[in-house]
């Protein structure tokens, strides 16, 4: 086992997620020797893709030097891509829709087996159990589900309570069958007809989720939110698993009860703001800037709602696509119809200061863009 990390850790040279890359080509290096003609197999955490990339270049079908070109320009992305990853049928990326594809795969041709890797932490996605729902409906039993059940995600590790300790139990709920994975022999499970089967792989998770430094931005913005948390004590930061990455790890410790980490769960992170605002708190909603369209629905819900005031700050925003590729970008067309509001765009460490003070002040809710980099604009 653990042939394919060397070729990993070559591909992550030019950055990416190091935990889910090499927890998912444990996986597939067991998974390599139970594969049929015909099988077709997808990650629906995406995170991995360094992982397909060196299974891809292991078994001959990509030459090695593709992973010298791995979050590169023009290069392979760092979340699979249709047309653009080597045998991704359909593009996944943000967490939770991968399945959902999967479901529609199996569904369409069920002479074929479709495989498909699912992190624990993303079942915390709402689309998850949506999808595990249709899927026994409809009776799909040329669908297999590995869940790397590595106990970390993001911001979080160990797996938050109750439930994502077992997180193979929402499988269960859903009429899913589950099977344990042997990882000292190859990763196998039985034939069950007609019912969807998830196996269990107990992953492991021994290195950090990802390859990043915070820009000075982000710097900026921290520095600037932990002056407005003393000064306010109704100002409540919400953050759907990716405090590190908008400058919030640690503050729940300084502020108890004030920093609420809301899991990988952007539309629940959105109304849970709503009810914060109605119930006289100042919320602030952190997510990723492409994310929040994840909730498009409950923000403009929040933003129709008379007296509800919400700030919402949009990280990894800027001139896209980078390393982490397509399916972290938002058009500005899009970002504009999704956020109608007062908008903060920042460019240089002093601006993150001042627009912050700006934005509290408000008596509406305001939108405020932390750029990848100072330069991307």
């Amino acid at each position: 086992m653990d042939r394919l990390a060397p070729l990993v850790d070559r591909a992550l040279a030019h950055g990416g997620h190091p935990g889910g890359s090499h927890s998912s080509a444990r996986i597939l290096e067991a998974l390599t020797p139970c594969l049929r003609f015909g099988d077709v197999v997808l990650s629906s955490k995406g995170h991995d893709a360094a992982a397909f990339l060196a299974w891809d270049v292991a078994r001959g079908i990509l030459p090695a030097s593709a992973l010298d070109t791995y979050r590169g320009v023009n290069g392979y992305p760092g979340h699979p891509e249709r047309g653009v990853t080597p045998g991704a049928l359909v593009s996944t990326g943000s967490l939770g829709m991968g399945l959902s594809k999967a479901v529609g795969l199996a569904y369409a041709d069920r002479n074929r087996r479709v495989i498909c890797l699912v992190g624990d932490g993303e079942t915390q996605e709402g689309q998850v159990w949506e999808a595990l729902q249709n899927a026994a409906r409809y009776t799909l039993g040329n669908l297999i589900v590995l869940l790397d059940h590595n106990g970390g995600q993001s911001d979080n590790r160990p797996l938050p309570m109750p439930n994502l300790l077992w997180p193979e139990g929402l499988f269960r709920a859903a009429g899913w069958a589950i099977s344990i994975a042997d990882f000292d022999r190859v990763l196998d499970w039985p034939d069950m007809p007609g019912i969807p089967l998830c196996v269990l792989c107990h992953g492991t998770k021994t290195r950090p989720h990802a390859l990043s430094q915070r820009s000075a931005l982000v710097e900026a913005y921290r520095k600037a939110i932990i002056g407005a948390m003393q000064a306010d004590p109704a100002l409540a930061l919400l953050e759907a698993d990716l405090a590190y990455d908008h400058g919030l790890d640690g503050l729940a410790e300084q502020f108890p009860g004030r920093v609420l980490a809301c899991g990988i769960s952007e539309q629940h992170m959105v109304s849970m703001a709503v009810g914060l605002a109605a119930a006289g708190r100042h919320p602030v909603c952190h997510t990723f800037e492409r994310f929040f369209s994840r909730a498009a629905e409950q923000v403009l819900d929040a933003l129709c709602e008379p007296g509800i005031v919400i700030r919402f700050v949009g990280g990894l925003a800027g001139a896209l696509p980078q390393g982490p590729g397509r399916s972290h970008e938002l058009p500005t067309e899009q970002r504009r119809a999704l956020f109608p509001i007062q908008t903060y765009t920042p460019l240089t460490p002093e601006s993150v200061t001042a627009c912050v003070a700006s934005m509290l002040r408000q008596p509406r809710s305001t939108y405020l863009r932390l750029l990848a980099q100072p330069e991307l604009v």
